[in-house]
């Protein structure tokens, strides 16, 4: 940058020739014009105080634009073209004052403050140039101190030597005004000449002054403006507050980080940002340490506008006068969210890397490995040491040929990837299956770099998959194969069997009265008796036939490649006999029986489907034929399964339709012969059969699920009628039958009290009668049933005593208040003496544990008189009545 004296020329010569004429001819005249000299005196006096009010003009506009310079720099946008506007009026208003100089002479020690000046200059914005490069570079350190100890003394320096330019010339406007002064004042002693000389000297003065102006103006735009463009295009966020930390301006990329405008943060300090996440403490040390020395730089949590709370890489200079008093805080903040989160990502892969329950091998792109983690050393016993210096080839075992890991390699370099099952050879030898993946890396080039592969042993899997694969094949309880693999099985020897015109047979088989076990005995003795039922099969059949559970306790037999029709009859024949051999269970002698259903290919079906359903056919209808049978399929057969179905269908819809009914047969009392009570029994009116006793539908109800919803209307409708004798003035007890399932529903209470309730009963007229086989299945569960019928007051009879397989000592736990004999009992009690002294027994145990005790099914004056002698409470059956309709029943109670 070059000073803008004037130089001196034969323009400059002249000019002094010009001004000696000039005096010359004032010395001539000036005894002739003296008041024209003094009038001149005055004038040349004003054109002194018209210089001196320029230079004063230039040196408080120079001024104030350098202030309205840094005003600009740090004022908020809108305050922006208010400032401008200023320093360009000071800027015309220099330029007029100028305007009334005309000379300047060159000086030597002003030139070289100057240059001094401009020599800090350069080296602050060098400084400059490089703080921002290391920040760019994120070294953060390296800025801090450069800032601290090269950019800081750099401006310390450009200013100090602007000042001392400033004060050289103003000391010399001084001198050169006071020269003036006292040349004016010789002049009005002596001549005109010399006040023209002294007039003379203070204009060049005056213009030395106004040079030097100009060169602090000049040095001082330029300087503001560098320091401008590097505050505004920063990609860091700046913020400049002023001693007492009241932010006075931040820049663009400030904004941009926090959300804030600049007029939100001016005059407020930066805890404006606080996330209020750290703690005091922090900020104290913080401080401390910026006033101990001039800089403090670190992490930081601050919260944007929008109240996201973020990482801030802060540093803080403080800024001092020549006093060394701090005048001001400079702050540089970058947002360090990007890398943290990097650090992060890098700190979780590789923490994922090594806690990977896979194992991972990182290979070079010649396929050595490099690195391997630690689940690789778990699971192959292999360091990472052993396999580079080995190679991966010791863990191949000799299962995979080379054209194997060819093939394996050729689709990794067509695809950058491979996934598949492959065996290993850990350290100590032993091969295991390893689900293993590779995959390609390449760089920006697509150049390969490294390969990675992660693998994890997966023999547990494999014999997870072998276990569901039985299991999904096989019954779970009893290890057979499934009812899709015997359809499997069944197909294919179908297919062998019509292509070779050969037969082939199938067994329906179900054991008989299962269900009484599983009721009385509890589904756990009910399944170790299938799976005892399901090995003694396996036993008696040929390897090349096929035994499925069907489902509960069916199973299916296929027998492959018959010979004749008796030779299938033989193998039914020694499977029931050995089903029939008694079971030994949990200290239980059980016997069971079989009945069997057979179908022959190609003369009952030749369809899978068709085969199966008369086989079931012919089951059935053994079942009919007393059980513990076999029986071939005929059209007949299928005849009455028709109708069984018609019938299920029937029974769905007789509900809605009200075709049940209700007749009571009458209990009577022993000791004054009169009806005290009475047995609801349901019939069925059915459209097209007639009416149906229990025995129809009862069994089949229960198979289809509908046994609960009949229960509850026999209940509600037995209420109704109890309360209706009892409004006629006939009280007497109904007695209701609980199958298992109605029993074991956990609302029944429910439906008992709101039976009772809607048809306005007192408890004491319901009778409720359960079978042995509901004691013994889930007793904790019974007896709390029990109470709570006891302590709503109902009354509760055991029924078909005897019949089933329940300790007696069972009757001490139940609430119960009547044992009632079955029927059974009854046909031969004179003819068996065994009948007879049981249902003595039963009587005489009732007696002790002081209940009731009724007989049911008698028919007979002898049987009549036998229980009456022995001591029984009462009796029902046809001796005395059948069951009645309701009207009926009241006609025959009007007889007692």
């Amino acid at each position: 940058m070059k000073i803008p004296y004037l130089k001196i020329s034969s323009q400059v010569g002249a000019g002094f020739g010009l001004v000696l004429l000039m005096m010359a001819a004032l010395i001539v005249f000036v005894f002739v014009r003296l008041t024209i000299i003094e009038k001149h005196n005055e004038k040349i006096t004003s054109m002194s105080g018209a210089n001196a009010a320029a230079m004063h003009t230039v040196n408080v506009m120079t001024r104030a634009n350098a202030n309205l310079t840094m005003e600009l720099l740090l004022a908020p946008e809108q305050d922006q073209a208010a400032i401008s506007a200023k320093i360009d009026a000071n800027r015309k208003a220099v330029a007029q004052a100028l305007a009334t100089l005309d000379q300047s002479i060159h000086s030597a020690e002003p030139q070289a403050l100057l240059d001094n000046s401009m020599a800090a200059r350069t080296k602050y914005v060098d400084s400059m140039n490089r703080f921002r490069s290391l920040l760019a570079a994120n070294r953060r350190d390296e800025a801090a101190a450069l800032m601290k100890n090269e950019t800081v003394p750099a401006l310390n320096v450009f200013q100090q030597s602007i000042e001392a330019l400033w004060t050289l010339q103003v000391q010399r406007v001084a001198s050169n005004g006071a020269q003036i002064k006292k040349n004016i004042e010789t002049a009005r002693m002596s001549l005109a000449l010399l006040g023209s000389l002294a007039l003379l000297i203070g204009i060049v003065a005056a213009y030395f002054a106004v040079a030097a102006d100009i060169v602090k103006r000049r040095l001082l735009e330029q300087t503001q403006r560098v320091v401008a463009e590097i505050f505004e295009n920063s990609k860091e966020g700046i913020l400049i507050t002023d001693q007492q930390q009241r932010i006075i301006s931040v820049n663009k990329a400030f904004t941009e980080i926090t959300g804030y405008a600049q007029d939100e943060v001016v005059g407020k300090t930066p805890r404006v940002l606080s996330s209020n996440l750290q703690e005091p403490a922090f900020y104290n040390r913080m401080w401390n340490e910026l006033l101990a020395d001039d800089h403090w730089e670190g992490e930081v949590l601050d919260r944007r506008r929008n109240g996201q709370v973020f990482p801030l890489w802060l540093s803080i200079a403080a800024v001092r006068d020549r006093h060394h008093k701090i005048t001001n805080y400079f702050g540089i903040c970058s947002d360090i969210t990007e890398r943290r989160e990097a650090e992060q990502s890098l700190g979780l892969a590789a923490q994922v890397f090594e806690h990977s329950r896979e194992a991972i091998m990182i290979l070079d792109q010649n396929r050595g490995i490099i690195r391997t983690n630690a689940t690789f050393t778990e699971l192959t016993g292999y360091t990472t040491q052993e396999v580079i210096e080995r190679s991966v080839k010791v863990m191949r075992p000799e299962a995979h040929d080379d054209a194997f890991y060819e093939r394996i390699w050729a689709e990794i370099d067509a695809t950058d990837h491979w996934q598949g099952e492959q065996l290993m050879r850990r350290r100590n030898g032993q091969v295991f299956p390893a689900w293993i993946t590779i995959t390609t890396v390449r760089d920006s080039d697509r150049k390969v770099t490294n390969y990675i592969s992660y693998f994890s042993d997966i023999t547990a899997r494999k014999e997870a998959e072998s276990r569901i694969r039985f299991l999904a094949e096989h019954d779970f309880l009893t290890g057979l194969p499934s009812r899709e693999l015997l359809l499997d099985r069944l197909r294919q020897a179908i297919a062998v069997a019509r292509r070779n015109q050969t037969q082939l047979a199938i067994l329906f088989l179900d054991l008989d009265r299962f269900k009484n076990i599983n009721d009385s005995m509890g589904h756990s003795v009910g399944d170790k008796l299938l799976r005892q039922v399901a090995q003694r099969l396996q036993k008696h059949i040929r390897s090349i036939d096929t035994i499925s559970r069907h489902g509960g306790d069916e199973f299916l037999i296929m027998l492959a490649d018959i010979g004749t029709i008796p030779q299938v009859a033989h193998i039914a024949d020694h499977v029931m006999r050995a089903i029939a051999m008694p079971y030994k269970i949990d200290n239980h002698e059980l016997v069971v029986t079989a009945s069997i259903g057979i179908s022959i290919y190609p003369g009952d079906g030749d369809e899978i489907e068709t085969l199966v359903k008369h086989a079931d056919v012919a089951m059935y209808h053994a079942k009919g034929s007393g059980r513990n049978r076999y029986q071939f399929f005929s059209h007949q057969m299928n005849a009455r399964i028709v109708e069984r179905m018609a019938l299920e269908n029937s029974l769905k819809k007789a509900i809605s339709r009200e075709e049940f009914i209700l007749e009571y047969q009458p209990e009577v009392d022993f000791a004054s012969d009169r009806t005290i009570g009475a047995e609801a029994l349901i019939r069925w009116q059915h459209p097209v059969l007639g009416l149906l006793p229990p025995s129809r539908f009862i069994s089949v109800a229960e198979e289809c699920g509908l046994i609960v919803p009949i229960g509850d209307w026999v209940l509600r409708t037995a209420c109704r009628q109890a309360k209706s004798w009892f409004d006629r003035g006939s009280p007497i007890v109904v007695s209701v039958n609980l199958s298992v399932a109605q029993f074991r529903q956990k609302s029944l209470l429910n439906s008992i009290l709101d039976a009772l309730h809607f048809a306005n009963l007192s408890p004491h007229y319901l009778e409720l009668e359960i079978t042995e086989g509901i004691l013994i299945d889930d007793a904790e569960t019974t007896l709390h049933t029990l109470t709570e019928l006891r302590n709503i007051g109902v009354r509760v009879a055991l029924d078909d005593f005897g019949t089933g397989y329940s300790s007696l000592s069972y009757l001490k736990r139940f609430s119960i208040d009547k044992l009632k004999i079955d029927q059974s009992f009854m046909r031969d009690i004179n003819a068996a003496p065994a009948e007879s002294a049981i249902i003595i027994a039963i009587i005489a145990m009732g007696k002790s544990l002081r209940l009731k005790v009724i007989a049911e099914g008698v028919e007979t004056a002898e049987q009549y008189h036998f229980l009456k002698s022995h001591g029984c409470d009462e009796y029902q059956g046809y001796y005395s009545s059948m069951a009645l309709s309701a009207h009926e029943f009241e006609a025959f109670r009007a007889t007692d």
